[in-house]
């Protein structure tokens, strides 16, 4: 309501915390669990006040901006959730549906209300799916897609019926997918890495696949799908041992750097001003930031990964670190 970013931080005793972009406290509360999902915001009443939305592995969670459940919050999961939930709004009217795979290898459909959507048959799968949903819309027609951890691909439409029977499958234990849209299932791709074996797989929704060797050993290597270069398009960001590197999507590396330590997390931000790799190890308890442009690294202590943002909207960017109870805010120049 002030125009103003404010932040929101989960200690390792489960209590979270919304500050305000000074680190001011406005709440805290205790929710007895870790959040495993990203942190989405959702207009439930439609009238430009968000509320924040994640789950744990017991329940779905939905707070208004004061730390105040909403009505049928906490909303309790049938089973465990395998990880965080995916929250679409189809048609951009603020209809959300929650998305949402669980051990006993079922994925759910929940409204905004923390109800069970209606005429949603939940998903069984094989095996159980470990990675959030994704949804794409291909020739204007919806498309849910899962993946599970022998690396069947499950596609199905917004009532959970079956869509495509790929028989093509990812690797197993896929660690991250990207679901590249095109015009057609012919020019619509899944996306992912076969680290063991260097390659970029990319399975077309018309049951094709193309392979990608990459000309380095990428074994063991976390991938991210970010935009690194100019040209608009998805890039793979990953993170091995102490290095970090990018490449697009035809397999060409972009860039490479190798920080002081072996490495936990990783990302890229990039704008007008300022293009940077962070990295955070947790052996070494420091994030380190390379600055494309200056070719400078600046070294900072953590105990988690940072977050990069314009956090006072003044066209300066700003690193946030958490090390063990005290959060900073850095000046990225």
């Amino acid at each position: 309501l002030n125009g103003e970013n404010e932040i929101l931080v989960q200690d390792n005793r489960n209590q979270i915390y919304l500050l305000n972009a000074k680190g001011n406290p406005i709440w805290k509360k205790n929710i007895g669990a870790a959040i495993i999902s990203e942190i989405h915001m959702v207009d439930v009443f439609k009238n430009k006040k968000n509320q924040i939305l994640f789950n744990t592995a017991d329940a779905i969670h939905l707070l208004d901006r004061n730390g105040n459940y909403l009505e049928g919050y906490p909303a309790r999961l049938p089973a465990t959730a395998n990880c965080g939930l995916s929250v679409f709004d189809y048609e951009k009217t603020n209809d959300y549906r929650i998305l949402i795979p669980c051990s006993n290898k079922q994925i759910y459909n929940y409204a905004i209300t923390g109800k069970k959507q209606e005429g949603f048959v939940p998903v069984k799968t094989d095996q159980p799916v470990e990675l959030p949903v994704q949804w794409i819309n291909v020739g204007g027609s919806d498309m849910l897609v899962a993946i599970d951890t022998e690396g069947r691909i499950y596609t199905f439409n917004r009532k959970g019926l079956p869509r495509l029977n790929l028989r093509n499958r990812t690797v197993a234990a896929c660690k991250n997918f990207y679901i590249d849209a095109g015009v057609g299932l012919e020019n619509t791709f899944l996306v992912y890495v076969d680290d063991r074996n260097s390659l970029i797989n990319k399975i077309a929704f018309s049951d094709k696949k193309e392979i990608i060797r990459l000309n380095e050993n990428i074994e063991g290597a976390v991938s991210h799908y970010s935009l690194v270069d100019d040209n608009r398009f998805m890039d793979l960001l990953l993170h091995t041992g102490n290095a970090v590197m990018a490449y697009d999507l035809g397999g060409n590396l972009l860039f490479e750097k190798t920080a002081p330590a072996e490495l936990d997390a990783a990302g890229y931000f990039s704008d007008e001003s300022l293009a940077c790799i962070y990295s955070f190890s947790k052996v070494a308890g420091e994030v380190y930031v390379f600055d494309q442009l200056s070719q400078r690294t600046h070294t900072y202590p953590a105990t988690a990964a940072p977050l990069v943002m314009d956090l006072f909207k003044n066209k300066k960017k700003y690193l946030l670190v958490c090390h063990n109870n005290l959060l900073t805010c850095n000046e990225l120049e």
